[in-house]
């Protein structure tokens, strides 16, 4: 390091493949450890330069600048170190702390204003302390992904109130919003932190209805009452006896004047744009009558913490769990129809609204900024959900309820976690199930032995299947020099396959094939000693796409399986929880969880981004919980892979079928034209099977065929409803977008 030590500028200039966090890590004698790392802040992809304020003791060795995560790949161009004298060094480094103060907890506010104290009255010592131990925690919090978030995306109270009066003048009926808060002993600064945050609403049309249920804490009333004074929108009514918290808010409602209403528990804050994002949605989509944000959580420090990006409505999601919750904004008119909240579901009593509340079909937006953060402490959900088990009942219980108001025939299976719920549909009758066995014949090394493709592929299937009645129609596509490949070749330390599997039936080479092929001699010899309703079919067409169509027109069954010949289900029930669901009304194609032979996540759904469907949760272990347990929960999607695909017969042919023009992507395109006429695509983990990924089936498209996609589609393809904007666009998937 030279000779410079004790208080240095660092300054780096560096560029990233994709915006990244960086840190400074310091070897003081011991190489470089944790202990000793320091966050730098966000590199972008251009020359990003960036300096920090940074104590060199005298065994200082060495200094190196690495991204924080280890899939993110850095370029440093430049190093300089500056000596700083000790009040400069202490000034910046007190400057460093005010820059991410906002996004600090209260600890930390502390010992930054113990540190400028102690410097004012010489007290070096206490100083030097104050400023470590604040400074500690602040490289802990800036190491986080989602504080570099709120760093460079919250917007200034400025430009919203700014931007506030810009809506009012150019929208004369802009709605009243009736915040509706329910009290019941909070601590004091608790109340006063949620107040606070309804007056700071930079959208100044709300009322505050707030109704102290009983409190006994004597302070409750005087917070209530020095803010009603303040502020003519503020209304507090006082019960004489504790009702709960449905009673409450109920009371609340009845006297509301807005238009709609926006619930806030007694120790949750509003962020300050809150109101306004939601006029902003309302005026956006006029005919909503529910919306929702993405929300996080505030740590016992205070600190902004654990956000959750949410999907748009998702309505089967819902049925597994309540994720749309915080901030709830609801039209008053139908709150009143329903009755408001119902007591005999404290606990999940803003589930058992929103269960009922949407049984209209009345619009759902989801407005996707954090603008709510929930309070973490023993009582609260926010920090467990175990810390209230008996929500997790009153919330079966409202499932319950509504599946039977919906004339559903369907149970609960044992919760995956609580909070999280899993719905069984008993199957109506026992329909007839074809599946179309995709193969590309010819043999494949596995185990140490060379098996028949198609023979092992109906024998697996007919062995892992409890399903019955069944029939198989095995459609071969024969490809020139492909007659052996390797099962499960993986590419080495990625427990990836050898190929990448976006989901179908490619035939997107008609050059290669014969205009019209036969089914061979060979697959006609390896099918026939197989009992009755496995039969090899011999249809037209160029490409396999064409190919499942036809054989589509010739099956008996009423729902359809599109299957590819390296697909292997993982337990005897797979099918029968994918019939469950693929009868119902609303859904057009549901799929399983494809697993790698590795026991990783082949695909969980496809996800929508930067114009093409990724697999969602790609290599994750098969037992990984998912992003708020997207992977064990069934969950709406924009699409499944045609390597194992469940749709009905009727609505197969009456779509159209898979399109040949798109190739690979057909399996895509065919679930958003579903999407179209306003059907579902589910995945429901609980129905796994393995997906070698190793069939010439399982192709990469060609440019063309994106193009083609993303020219039907438009920017359908870059926006996924099911995935939030505010989470990064390219692999890997599910993580802030810096």
């Amino acid at each position: 390091m030279g000779s410079v030590l004790g208080w240095t500028r660092v300054r780096v200039a560096a560029r990233a493949e994709r915006p990244c966090i960086a840190r400074l890590h310091l070897d003081v004698g011991k190489g470089f450890t944790p202990a000793t790392a320091y966050p730098l802040g966000r590199i972008d992809r251009t020359r990003t330069e960036l300096a920090r304020p940074l104590w060199l003791p005298p065994q200082a060795a060495a200094l190196r600048v690495a991204p924080l995560a280890p899939g993110d790949r850095l370029v440093v161009e430049e190093v300089t170190l500056e000596p700083l004298r000790d009040e400069d060094g202490l000034a910046e480094a007190l400057a460093m702390l005010d820059a991410w103060m906002p996004w600090m907890g209260t600890r930390v506010r502390s010992l930054t204003e113990e540190a400028r104290a102690a410097w004012s009255r010489g007290d070096v010592t206490t100083m030097v302390a104050a400023l470590a131990e604040a400074i500690r925690r602040t490289d802990a919090a800036c190491t986080d992904p989602y504080r570099h978030w709120l760093r460079h995306r919250q917007a200034e109270p400025g430009a919203l109130s700014a931007e506030a009066e810009q809506l009012l003048a150019t929208w004369p009926e802009a709605p009243l919003f009736s915040v509706l808060l329910p009290v019941h002993d909070p601590p004091a600064a608790y109340l006063e932190a949620a107040i606070d945050s309804v007056r700071a609403q930079a959208y100044p049309r709300w009322e505050l209805r707030i109704v102290d249920d009983a409190s006994t804490r004597p302070h409750v009333a005087e917070v209530l009452a020095r803010h009603r004074a303040a502020d003519p929108r503020i209304h507090v009514e006082r019960t004489e006896r504790n009702g709960g918290i449905s009673a409450a808010t109920n009371r609340a409602l009845a006297t509301a004047a807005g238009a709609f209403a926006a619930l806030l528990d007694h120790d949750d804050v509003l962020a300050p744009g809150a109101l306004l994002a939601m006029a902003r949605a309302l005026r956006g989509q006029p005919q909503a009558r529910m919306l929702y944000s993405d929300e996080d959580k505030l740590d016992p420090d205070g600190a902004r913490c654990d956000p959750f990006f949410k999907p748009d409505w998702s309505p089967s999601y819902f049925l597994s769990c309540m994720y749309t919750c915080h901030l709830g904004v609801y039209a008053i008119d139908r709150l009143r129809a329903i009755g408001g909240f119902r007591p005999e579901h404290d606990g999940a009593q803003d589930y058992d609204l929103v269960l009922r509340f949407t049984e209209d079909g009345g619009q759902v937006v989801h407005v996707p900024e954090v603008l709510y953060s929930w309070r973490m402490h023993a009582a609260s959900t926010a920090a467990s959900a175990e810390s209230k088990p008996y929500a997790h009942f009153a919330a079966e219980a409202a499932i319950r309820e509504r599946l039977a108001r919906d004339g559903a025939d369907a149970w609960l299976e044992s919760s995956p976690s609580p909070g999280f719920h899993s719905v069984r549909h008993r199957v109506r009758g026992r329909p007839l199930v074809s599946v179309l066995l995709a193969t590309s014949g010819g043999t494949r090394f596995a185990g140490g032995r060379q098996l028949d493709v198609t023979a092992n592929a109906v024998e697996r299937l007919l062995a892992r299947t409890a399903w019955r009645p069944l029939e198989v129609l095995v459609i071969e596509i024969p490809r020139p020099g492909t007659t052996t490949s390797s099962v499960g070749g993986e590419r080495e330390g990625s427990g990836l396959p050898s190929h990448r599997s976006t989901g179908a039936f490619p035939g997107r080479n008609p050059s290669s094939l014969a205009s019209d092929f036969p089914t061979s001699s060979a697959m006609d010899g390896a099918v026939s000693a197989f009992p009755e309703g496995v039969r090899a079919v011999s249809v037209p067409g160029a490409t396999l796409a064409e190919r499942i169509d036809a054989a589509a027109r010739t099956a008996a069954g009423e729902l359809l399986v599109l299957l590819h010949d390296d697909v292997e289900p993982c337990e005897p029930s797979w099918l029968e929880r994918l019939v469950e669901h693929g009868q119902l009304d609303a859904v057009g194609a549901v799929s399983g969880k494809l697993l790698l032979p590795s026991d990783r996540v082949e695909s969980a759904g496809l996800l929508l981004a930067a114009g093409r469907p990724h697999p969602a949760h790609r290599g994750v272990p098969a037992d990984d919980r998912g992003y708020y347990l997207s992977t064990i929960v069934p969950r709406n999607v924009s699409a499944v892979s045609g390597a194992c695909l469940l749709t009905r017969k009727a609505l197969f042919l009456e779509s159209g079928g898979l399109d040949p023009a798109l190739g690979p992507l057909a399996d895509t395109d065919y679930c958003l034209r579903l999407a179209a006429r306003g059907l579902r695509c589910l995945v429901l983990p609980g129905a796994e099977v393995y997906h070698a990924g190793c069939s010439p089936l399982d192709e990469e498209p060609s440019e063309a065929e994106v193009h083609r996609l993303r020219e039907r589609w438009g920017d359908r393809v870059d926006r996924d409803p099911f995935y939030n904007p505010n989470l990064t666009q390219q692999p890997p998937f599910w993580r802030i977008a810096l």
